[in-house]
């Protein structure tokens, strides 16, 4: 939380995570609402295999970005 609170966006990039519980599914969702609220962005990307179906089924999956999140890196 404390990167969405200081950084106008946010990339997380979930490519190499094996394993998401409820309490991480919780943490996205919360970190993707608070983002617009400071005028902030969250981008959440690259999740696979097993992370990919707990973001699909939680509905998650939907908030997804494509890969490099947006980013002009």
């Amino acid at each position: 939380m404390t990167a969405v609170r200081a950084a106008p966006t946010v990339v997380v990039d979930l490519a190499r995570l094996t394993f998401l519980d409820s309490s991480g599914v919780h943490a996205l969702v919360t970190a993707h609402r608070t983002a617009p609220q400071r005028a902030g962005r969250l981008n959440v990307g690259d999740a696979g295999g097993m992370v990919a179906q707990v973001l699909k089924v939680s509905g998650v999956g939907e908030r997804q970005q494509p890969r490099n999140g947006g980013c002009d890196d």
